[in-house]
């Protein structure tokens, strides 16, 4: 699930990036675009992102900025709906590697791995992606 591919094995990696963030963090893209540049300065080639945005629901059910931070399901942090998106994405677009800005549970990961048939990363967690993250 975690292990980091070797500088000549990076080469021949096609990664997904994507996140689940606030929408307190006022430019996602920016983010991702950070992730992005990590792959490719490793060698590893980008085939896809997606985002999912906490917060920035209709809902009026109060007491929903304490919860922006919170992962959407403890499954696999994202919802339902992005969840069989990424999905769709990893299976489209051949990726054999999915990193995640968020911090993920060995739980989460299995769950992702076994769902996209990805190796799963915590861009936060993992070096050496987390030698390069920043908090958003």
């Amino acid at each position: 699930m975690n292990s980091q591919p070797s500088n000549e094995a990076f080469r021949e990696t096609r990664w997904l990036v994507c996140a689940l963030l606030s929408a307190k963090v006022k430019e996602p893209d920016q983010l991702l675009a950070v992730m992005e540049a990590s792959v490719i300065s490793r060698g590893g080639t980008v085939a896809g992102r997606l985002l999912q945005r906490r917060g920035a629901s209709r809902s009026n059910r109060p007491g929903g900025t304490k919860r922006m931070e919170l992962p959407l399901t403890q499954r696999t942090l994202f919802g339902s709906g992005k969840t069989a998106e990424l999905i769709a994405l990893a299976h489209s677009t051949k990726a054999t590697h999915l990193l995640v800005y968020n911090s993920l549970t060995d739980g989460q990961k299995r769950t992702l791995a076994d769902s996209t048939g990805t190796i799963v990363h915590s861009f936060l967690d993992d070096p050496p992606f987390s030698e390069s993250a920043f908090p958003p």
